[in-house]
C-alpha cells in the first residue's frame, strides 16, 4: 500500500491504491485538480500512476504523521479488509450491469464496504477531529474546564484524544473503533432508496473521497439524521450510487431522470445514463465538487468535458444570483 522504510510503511493511502487503479488505463490516469477560486483554473495534470495520490506519511499513526508501530498494525488491518472488499464490489457491479436481483443482504454488505471507505478516509478523520474539537470548545468556554478535566469527564486518555498546539484531535486508536460499530448505521443505509446510475462506457470519475455523507444543510460536521443526509458511493467507472431518503415512485421519476427501473423490491432504481453525456458530466461535477482536491480518470476527454461543465455551471449560478 505504500513505501517502506525499515519495514515501516511510510506513505499510507487513505484511498486504496488498487481501488484508484480501476480508473487507470495501462497503469495510468489523468488527475484533475480543483480550484477554490475559479473553475476555469481547474487543472488537468500530466498522466501518472495512482501511487502519488491520496496518501500521507504515517496517516494511520495514533498521532497522525508521527512514526509509530500502531500505524503498521492499522496498515495490516486495512490491507486484510481491502483483500475481501474487491470481490464484494465486483459482485455488486455485475448484478447492476446485468440487471440481476439485488437483495437487502447485498445492500447491507456493500454498505459495510462504504463504511470502511468512510472510516479510513481523510474526511472521516476530519469529522472525528471536528467533533472532539467542538466538545472541548464547549466545555472550556461554557464551563471553564481545563483540558485535563474534560478528558476525565469524558473518560478518555491522552492517547485517545490528542491535544497539541491548541488543537484537539481524535487519536487513530479511538477513531478506527468505528469500524466495529457498523450494524445499526448500515441497516439504515440499506433501507434507504438507492439511485444507481450506469455508464457502460465507464465515464464516471473517481475522487479522493469515493464515499460521501452529505449534510442537508451544510458540509462539515453532520448534524442531521442519517435519513436526511445523502450518501454517495463511487463504486466503479461504470457504477455510481446515490443513497437518499425514501421517496415514492412518482417523486423518483421527477427527481433527476425521466425513467426509472426497479432492480428489485429492495428500493434500488437503475438509471442508464450511458448515452446522456450531459448527465454524466453533471454527475461527475457533483462528485468533483465534494472532493478534497483531486479527481481521476484515464480519459482526458472525460476530464475536459468535466471542466467545461464546471465552468458552465458556475456561469449559470452567477446569472441566477445576479438576477435575484
Amino acid at each position: 500500500m505504500g513505501s517502506e522504510t525499515n519495514k515501516h510503511t511510510v506513505k499510507q493511502h487513505y484511498v486504496p491504491r488498487a481501488f484508484l487503479e480501476k480508473w487507470c488505463k495501462d497503469g495510468q490516469f489523468f488527475p484533475i485538480k480543483a480550484s477554490d477560486v475559479n473553475p476555469e483554473e481547474t487543472q488537468i495534470l500530466k498522466k501518472t500512476g495512482a501511487y502519488p495520490f491520496c496518501f500521507e506519511n504515517y496517516f494511520y499513526a495514533n498521532e497522525r504523521g508521527k512514526k509509530d508501530d500502531f500505524s503498521q498494525e492499522v496498515e495490516g488491518l486495512m490491507t486484510k479488509i481491502e483483500n475481501k472488499m474487491y470481490g464484494i464490489l465486483d459482485d455488486f457491479e455485475d448484478k447492476v450491469l446485468n440487471n440481476k436481483p439485488i437483495s437487502y443482504k447485498d445492500k447491507h454488505i456493500l454498505s459495510e464496504v462504504m463504511h470502511f471507505f468512510d472510516v479510513r478516509g481523510k474526511r472521516g478523520f476530519e469529522r472525528s477531529d471536528n467533533l472532539v474539537q467542538q466538545l472541548f470548545d464547549r466545555f472550556s468556554k461554557e464551563e471553564g474546564m481545563s483540558n485535563d478535566a474534560i478528558l476525565k469527564l469524558i473518560g478518555a486518555t491522552e492517547e485517545e484524544i490528542i491535544i497539541k498546539d491548541g488543537k484537539v484531535e481524535m487519536g487513530t486508536s479511538q477513531h478506527i473503533r468505528q469500524l466495529w460499530s457498523v450494524n445499526d448505521h448500515m441497516h439504515h443505509i440499506s433501507n434507504k432508496d438507492w439511485m444507481i446510475s450506469i455508464s457502460r462506457d465507464g465515464e464516471f470519475i473517481v475522487t479522493d473521497t469515493p464515499y460521501l455523507d452529505i449534510s442537508k444543510e451544510y458540509r462539515g460536521v453532520l448534524s442531521n439524521n442519517i435519513y436526511d443526509r445523502t450518501q454517495i458511493f463511487i463504486l466503479s467507472p461504470r457504477v455510481l450510487i446515490f443513497i437518499k431518503k425514501p421517496l415514492t415512485m412518482t417523486n423518483v421519476r421527477n427527481y433527476l431522470f425521466d425513467e426509472t427501473k426497479p432492480l428489485s423490491d429492495n428500493k434500488c432504481y437503475l438509471f442508464d445514463v450511458t448515452t446522456d453525456k450531459k448527465r454524466v458530466d453533471i454527475l461527475n461535477a457533483t462528485l468533483f465538487d465534494y472532493s478534497i482536491m483531486f479527481g481521476f480518470h484515464h480519459s482526458i476527454d472525460v476530464l475536459e468535458r468535466l471542466k467545461s461543465c464546471l465552468i458552465e455551471l458556475a456561469k449559470q449560478n452567477q446569472e441566477t444570483s445576479t438576477s435575484v
